[in-house]
């Protein structure tokens, strides 16, 4: 099988849960933030390039135009909920969504 130029983006802990690299024409991504539900729970990375997902990672898009180190925001928010959620308490939407976030001022 030939490998692709977009990175394919599920559950994994390590590379920025990035599994392979796929052809893709259809629901490419960029400048957003991966959450794992399942398997490597509350791991979040950012991705400020194309990608695509599979159907274990939640989609975060910052509401407003704040300046944020992404990399930093990612971070902490992998510290906060990773400590909390596994693969026998997933991270659902309605857990996330019930989150709080502290980014340092």
């Amino acid at each position: 099988t030939e490998e692709g130029k977009i990175p394919l983006v599920s559950r994994g802990a390590k590379n920025n849960g990035i599994i392979k690299y796929v052809n893709a024409e259809d629901g490419i991504l960029n400048n957003l933030f991966t959450v794992v539900r399942y398997g490597s729970s509350g791991f979040c990375f950012y991705h400020d390039y194309d990608f695509v997902i599979t159907r274990d990672i939640t989609l975060l898009k910052l509401k407003n135009n704040y300046i944020f180190d992404n990399v930093l925001l990612a971070t902490i928010i992998t510290e906060t909920l990773s400590k909390k959620y596994d693969y026998s308490n997933g991270l659902t939407i309605g857990k996330l969504l019930n989150e709080t976030i502290l980014y340092p001022e």
